[in-house]
């Protein structure tokens, strides 16, 4: 294995070729297809499981369903760690720090927070990029597709550097309209994607590819063929490069802090995440259920009239009505005797919307969750009290607290990027302006000496209409209230 040497030109070819090479590529296809999924664009992967079970043709006639969007209600269901904000409070030993709570409020952080843990339930991982823009510290999630990560050497779980580039989704994943679609997640095959030591068609493309490189000691730019560019200019910098060099050193050198958090759980002995795609999945069969039951109706959902009779003596036009009468010729030579009648359809539509909601609710159960949350027949779930309302929210609450967990962890990271953006980046100047605005000029500690104390929101005692009736009727007769008129 060559040596993590970000600033050998070999090495980050060879990371290049990596992150171009087909297995990468199909782990950002997937990430990709549950983001297009969690916009609500996934016709064409029914299209696709469908023209896997049958003819293409028949594909084309049905009625494709993909409206029902099993993912996105329910990882937004399941992500209530952010729905209610919670309180945060910072220290540096017993003294608070109040002005962070300020600098939380302008990065919006509660959104960034509430977006990764929804890309968590449905992506399973994803990372929180904390960076400065404009005078201000800038918060945003990234999903599996957007970066790649060079893991450390004695922990494949932690990450050693960061690697953002465009995941060119566009040819492998055409979403046009009904007629004019591949219905493949893949698109075309067009080239290899890998440009080869030899000249070949990918060397120019090579040229204008941008990744963005950052590790605890390092923050660059480099094209498709490993060349470190000049931050401005966008120049080539020469292959040797001193590593103080301000276009390869990283603004928190000092801190030796990489500014990215990893969302993640569960991992075994690897940097990313082998989960299924149990939600993609089900969204998708459960549309193609819908699909081929609205076909059934169409096809078999009528019934269909038939006449049988002597060839020769067979009506030209049958109307059917009730103020109408039929002809039915009868020729005494031929034995065939004529019938009209209607052919009923033997389809059970019962038994496969039977079918339906058991899937749906036996898939809501395998997630803990109350099949009122979605289902073609809803239930009711109303509590009768306040105390029965609590309960469920409080079996709710615990259902989630390995989320709860997860979070403070990200919590804290997240604290630390920002006391050490703010150390690093105090008094520094751009132009002559200030790199962070005045907001963020406060002296901190480092950042192992600033804590954050988060209290998430918890279950509470509701009273129900009736109990609220009940107590303001206690209050009237006590003469503690008065009755409103």
């Amino acid at each position: 294995m060559m040596k993590q040497d970000l600033l050998n030109k070999e090495y980050r070819k060879k990371l290049i070729n990596e992150i171009k090479g087909d297995e990468n590529i199909q782990r950002k296809i997937v990430s990709y297809k549950k983001q297009n999924m969690q916009n609500d664009n996934f016709y064409q992967y029914v299209v696709e499981y469908l023209e896997s079970k049958l003819d293409s043709e028949t594909v084309k006639e049905m009625h494709v369903f993909s409206d029902v969007n099993l993912q996105k209600r329910i990882s937004k269901s399941e992500a209530g760690v952010y729905r209610t904000e919670p309180q945060r409070a910072f220290y540096s030993g017993e003294n608070q720090i109040d002005e962070l709570n300020d600098i939380y409020d302008k990065m919006n952080v509660n959104t960034c927070m509430r977006r990764a843990n929804e890309a968590y339930k449905y992506q399973d991982q994803c990372a929180i990029q904390i960076y400065p823009e404009d005078g201000n510290l800038i918060s945003r999630v990234l999903l599996p597709h957007h970066y790649d990560v060079i893991p450390m050497e004695n922990n494949p779980e932690k990450p050693f550097a960061y690697i953002i580039s465009n995941f060119d989704n566009t040819s492998r994943d055409k979403v046009r309209k009904r007629n004019d679609r591949t219905g493949y997640s893949q698109g075309d095959k067009y080239r290899d994607q890998l440009n080869q030591d030899i000249a070949d068609v990918d060397d120019q493309n090579a040229k204008h590819e941008r990744y963005y490189v950052t590790s605890r000691e390092h923050n660059f730019v480099m094209n498709g063929k490993g060349d470190i560019l000049e931050k401005d200019t966008q120049e080539i910098l020469p292959d040797e490069i001193d590593e103080n060099d301000e276009n390869v050193k990283s603004a928190l050198f000092d801190e030796k802090c990489l500014p990215f958090i990893d969302v993640s759980c569960e991992k075994d002995f690897e940097f990313w995440v082998r989960s299924g795609d149990v939600l993609y999945d089900a969204t998708v069969r459960y549309n193609t259920i819908l699909t081929s039951e609205f076909q059934t109706v169409e096809m078999q959902g009528h019934a269909q009239p038939y006449y049988k009779g002597d060839a020769e003596h067979m009506p030209e036009n049958v109307r059917i009505g009730v103020d109408k009468m039929i002809f039915i010729p009868v020729n005494p030579v031929n034995e065939v005797q004529s019938e009209f009648g209607f052919a009923n359809p033997g389809s059970d539509l019962s038994g496969i919307r039977e079918f339906r909601e058991s899937f749906l609710m036996s898939f809501l159960s395998s997630r803990g969750l109350d099949s009122s949350i979605i289902s073609g027949t809803p239930t009711t779930d109303k509590a009768s009290s306040g105390i029965e309302k609590m309960l469920q929210m409080i079996e709710k609450f615990e259902a989630s607290q390995e989320d709860f967990s997860l979070f403070r962890n990200v919590e804290n990271e997240f604290n630390d990027i920002v006391v050490c953006w703010i150390n690093a980046l105090r008094g520094e100047r751009i132009n002559g302006e200030l790199a962070l605005d005045e907001l963020y000029q406060i002296n901190l500690p480092g950042y192992k000496d600033v804590s954050v104390n988060i209290e998430y929101a918890k279950p509470g005692l509701i009273k129900t209409e009736m109990e609220k009736l009940e107590v303001l009727e206690k209050e009237i007769e006590l003469g503690i209230s008065c009755q409103g008129h």
